[in-house]
């Protein structure tokens, strides 16, 4: 049985289907032709870490595994075909001496890096402004009714650069280039409005681009006049995990990596992995993929999808009785849900031990008990980097008594002490009496920083756990007291959310596979 669908599961969904007809605002077309465009890459080379051209090679692999045919794959990445080392990695093997050096002269940062050429096939040009625009404008501009065009993002992103409008995230090019969420939306109008655009975006702050539903003509208001819809690594203001120099990609732990588990059926490495196969039809869709993602993933991530936006950005009228809200009894929110939102509040619930009524309420204190344990561990740390550093001072200073020259790591002596002695220099530094508490500060400091992420990770969920159980409240609402138009403009969001990719794709994207 799978561990994710339970009767109370099916009956919710058969009463979402009997309750909430097919209807779309929308055009309902055939779609006959998938593209996929792949915008990747760093800012530079010190910002473009191996795992974003893991993400683009294993998305890549994923469309040939899913598709007959493979589809039209157009990738930008980085500096694109030139030749220049553009790819941050750290390599397997490394000096023990010169880490330990580098540790008690507290200079790690960057010590292992090292950089090569990306390994990216088939890329089309570098993840520049001109020539993702030029793309837009020829190729995109291009795509006509019954194509459907899918947007794959694993970069880096930024804050907004406008105090007033903190959700006008910018996404960040490659040397030193970014583009913001007005200027993105821009690029899309330039496709026929009857093309569906689906994006994916795993980037820093990268939640702000669910605002490209947003008219900009009516004040910032909801508008959703085209089939554009779209799943974000985390909220406008929150980094995103993710972008690592490690080679090792069982260590990959982002919103790209669960999403491939929920679509694959398997890790990066190729194990078997249950897929959330939330409503039985057999397909696993967009939208249960990100569900996926909310349930499993153990990062710092806050997961949101456009139609979370939409539901912040509507306003509705409601009575002074009878609308829910998150803090409304779970019981009744369970029973608004749909079964993706369902399997949500359900999993983190149990992960997070919350069984009370008021669901989000007690979710609430949970995260403040983390944010002061999350304090308290930081604390902790900031007393340890004064006892580390005292430590690291005397083991220094015998040190460079004998090797004076290791005082200044750019005297060109110091490399070839290192080269020559360096066998010498390490058993000197481990032999130091104080070397086994600098040690033993350093993993305890480890152990004080894995504690408090391990709260931060638990406060995620309390968070993820908040924003569904407010989404369902809303949805409800919406649907009770909205107008007959935003309610259609809803659902059929939500349908194109539930989009199928690869060979398992319905043929229409108003077809009834996807819940409310």
């Amino acid at each position: 049985m799978n561990p994710f669908t339970s009767k109370r599961v099916k009956l919710v969904l058969f009463l979402g289907l009997a309750i909430f007809p097919a209807q779309a605002s929308f055009p309902s077309r055939a779609v006959s032709r998938d593209v996929f465009l792949t915008i990747g890459g760093g800012y530079s080379p010190t910002g473009n870490q191996i795992s974003l051209e893991k993400n683009v090679q294993l998305f890549s692999s994923y469309l040939v595994e899913s598709y007959t045919q493979p589809p039209e794959h157009y990738i930008f990445f980085s500096d694109g075909n030139g030749q220049m080392r553009d790819l941050q990695y750290i390599p397997t093997d490394f000096p023990r001496v010169n880490e330990v050096i580098a540790q008690i002269n507290n200079r790690t940062s960057g010590l292992k890096y090292r950089y090569r050429n990306h390994e990216v096939p088939n890329v089309r040009g570098g993840a520049n402004k001109s020539q993702i625009q030029n793309w837009f404008q020829k190729e995109g501009s291009g795509l006509a009714v019954g194509d459907r065009l899918i947007v794959y993002v694993t970069a880096h992103g930024g804050k907004s650069n406008d105090k007033e409008k903190p959700e006008n995230s910018r996404l960040h090019l490659w040397n030193g280039q970014s583009i913001d969420v007005n200027e993105f939306r821009g690029w899309l109008e330039l496709i026929d409005p009857e093309v569906p655009i689906i994006v994916v975006m795993v980037q820093c702050y990268s939640g702000g681009f669910a605002n490209m539903i947003l008219d900009p003509e009516k004040s910032g208001k909801a508008s959703l006049e085209r089939p554009w819809c779209g799943f974000y690594a985390t909220i406008p203001t929150r980094v995103a995990a993710g972008c690592t120099p490690d080679t090792r990609e069982e260590n990959y732990h982002e919103y790209t990596t669960y999403m491939m588990e929920a679509l694959r059926g398997k890790t990066r490495l190729g194990q078997p992995v249950e897929r959330p196969d939330f409503n039985g039809d057999g397909v696993v869709s967009l939208d249960e993929a990100h569900s996926f993602a909310l349930i499993q993933s153990r990062t710092i991530d806050i997961s949101m999808k456009t139609s979370d936006q939409y539901l912040r950005k509507i306003e509705i009228s409601l009575p002074e009785e009878g609308a829910l809200d998150k803090d409304s009894d779970i019981d009744m929110l369970v029973e608004a849900a749909s079964v993706n939102q369902s399997q949500i509040i359900n999993a983190l619930s149990e992960q997070l031990e919350l069984q009370e009524a008021q669901r989000a309420t007690a979710a609430t204190k949970l995260a403040e008990r983390l944010s002061s344990e999350k304090k308290e561990a930081e604390q902790k740390r900031r007393q340890l980097i004064k006892d580390l550093q005292q430590n690291a001072r005397s083991i220094r200073s015998g040190i460079t008594f004998r090797w004076p020259e290791l005082n200044n790591s750019w005297n060109p002596e110091c490399h070839r002490l290192l080269e020559e002695q360096g066998d010498r220099i390490l058993r000197t530094i481990e032999g130091h009496p104080r070397f086994g508490k600098f040690m033993e500060l350093r993993q305890r400091m480890t152990e004080i920083a894995e504690e408090a992420m391990d709260a931060d990770r638990k406060w995620v969920k309390c968070q993820r756990l908040i924003r569904t159980l407010d989404s369902v409240a809303r949805a409800s609402n919406l649907r009770k007291y909205g107008s007959t138009e935003e309610v259609d403009r809803y659902e059929a969001l939500v349908r194109l959310e539930s989009s199928l990719l690869g060979n398992s794709a319905e043929p229409t994207i108003d077809s009834a596979e996807g819940q409310p």
